[in-house]
């Protein structure tokens, strides 16, 4: 069964781009929906709360550039001083 042009994930496929391109193009869009779930979740399980802005945008820069696992991540929520104070 073929795919339409358009995924229901909102990746579009351009004419004009070769196959490799669209394989990178659609591993990066994995790689940033990977990172924004894992930043969401940690901040919801681990601190209960919602991200603000910057501290939302500063995590995803470290998982996508690598710097930060999503097991750093989790590492670090669920070691912070404000996960141990909602635990308490």
């Amino acid at each position: 069964r073929k795919r339409n042009i358009l995924f229901p994930s909102g990746v579009k496929l351009c004419a004009k781009e070769t196959v490799e391109q669209a394989i990178a193009n659609h591993l990066s869009y994995f790689h940033l929906r990977v990172c924004q779930e894992t930043v969401w979740e940690a901040f919801k399980i681990f601190w209960d709360r919602l991200p603000q802005h910057d501290e939302y945008q500063s995590w995803i820069t470290l998982c996508q550039e690598g710097t930060a696992s999503i097991f750093e991540i989790g590492n670090h929520f669920s070691q912070s001083e404000e996960h141990q104070l909602l635990v308490h």
